[in-house]
């Protein structure tokens, strides 16, 4: 958001934004709203301020950004600035601003405030005019902006000054949306976009997250979509794995997107050897797509860093529960993993034995093969009676 404290521009701004600027009515409002909230650089009652250093993607010789982070609160609950460069300029003739950049407790884009005088400068040391302060707004806001994965040296002008602009780039644009940058800005929405999504936003997930219980975390893991992935994330950090809390985590299982299915698992992947097997199972035993091909890497991982980590035990629950399973992938996982685990257990066996009989022909083939490796079972008669009936399928 601008923030000016000239009246005139201010009433110039809404004008545009009423008359001019083709942008959806509900976009508007919450512009208009949010630039008719303050006048200039507002004074906040600071609760906490520490000071924080971070790596910075558009940072020109790599040292790292020493900053001031403040804690403040609006109707009781915290937000976050910190002043800032406007811009790292790649080629050193960039006009350089302090701007102050606000999130919220999740540690989110908030607000780009900017002081009384402050206009940011684009290509040809042209000021920005409304539209690209809008557009900076949404594209400060847009968490998966491809500008993520740019590297600074993309954005160094290979052609002429005159052609590119003074913030300008060249051989980046096949690798950037344009919804993503400002033309002639790149060096800025680069800079500034680093800030916001960069390594700070998860010092504030960490800093706020002191200001709640797990018992309050573990309440929130039910809310938004923003407030379930804080609060798994968070859940993780304190190792907070008591029975209360997981049978919590599992009550999302059965009705959670992939997105939520990948909260769940990182949050599964930190837990502690003592629960990691039982939890892990209760999630396999879900009919939730998303999440048991997850569950099945996050297993196949686990034992390949460490092979002793899931007993047998675990591998006799795991082949009950994939007996059930219809989509051939997840059988294919589940052989994986035990062939990785090397063991030989008769339980197992017996259990795989009996999913040669599945409707499914390629999963009933591939237990077949994965059954072909212990020589035991070469006189066994399911396996002679399989191959007798499929052996022109084999």
């Amino acid at each position: 958001m601008l923030l000016q404290s000239n009246a005139c521009f201010t009433k110039v701004i809404r004008v545009l934004i009423l008359v001019t600027l083709v942008v959806s009515v509900s976009s508007q409002a919450n512009f208009l709203a949010r630039l008719n909230s303050q006048a200039s650089l507002v004074k906040h009652d600071i609760s906490k301020t520490i000071k924080v250093e971070f790596s910075h993607k558009a940072s020109v010789d790599d040292d790292l950004v020493k900053a001031k982070l403040h804690e403040y609160q609006i109707d009781d609950v915290n937000f976050y600035y910190m002043d800032v460069k406007s811009v790292f300029c790649g080629e050193n003739i960039c006009k350089v601003d302090k701007v102050r950049l606000h999130w919220d407790q999740f540690g989110h884009y908030h607000e780009l405030e900017l002081g009384t005088g402050i206009k940011l400068e684009k290509g040809n040391a042209l000021d920005f005019e409304l539209e690209d302060y809008i557009k900076l707004d949404q594209i400060l806001a847009n968490k998966n902006s491809t500008l993520s994965s740019l590297e600074k040296f993309e954005l160094v002008t290979t052609g002429s000054t005159e052609s590119a602009g003074i913030d300008g780039f060249s051989g980046a644009t096949t690798y950037i949306k344009n919804e993503d940058y400002i033309k002639g800005a790149i060096w800025t929405c680069y800079t500034l976009w680093h800030y916001v999504n960069g390594p700070v936003s998860q010092i504030i997930r960490n800093m706020s997250a002191e200001s709640y219980s797990v018992n309050e975390l573990t309440q929130m893991s039910t809310g938004s979509w923003i407030e379930q992935h804080y609060a798994l994330e968070q859940l993780s950090a304190k190792q907070s794995y008591d029975a209360k809390t997981i049978e919590k985590v599992l009550s999302l299982v059965s009705n959670a997107n992939l997105e939520l299915s990948q909260a769940i698992i990182s949050y599964v992947k930190a837990a502690p050897k003592r629960v990691l097997s039982s939890t892990i199972i209760e999630i396999l035993s879900s009919e939730n797509s998303h999440i048991v091909g997850l569950a099945l890497n996050l297993v196949k991982d686990k034992s390949r860093q460490d092979p002793l980590i899931f007993n047998a035990e675990f591998y006799q629950e795991l082949v009950k529960v994939a007996a059930s399973f219809k989509h051939y992938p997840y059988v294919h996982q589940t052989l994986s993993i035990l062939q990785q685990s090397n063991l030989q257990n008769s339980s197992i066996q017996a259990r795989l034995l009996t999913m040669l009989e599945s409707d499914n022909f390629m999963i009933a083939r591939a237990v077949y093969w994965h059954l072909l490796e212990f020589s035991e079972l070469n006189s066994n008669k399911m396996m002679q009676s399989f191959y007798q009936f499929n052996q022109d399928r084999l």
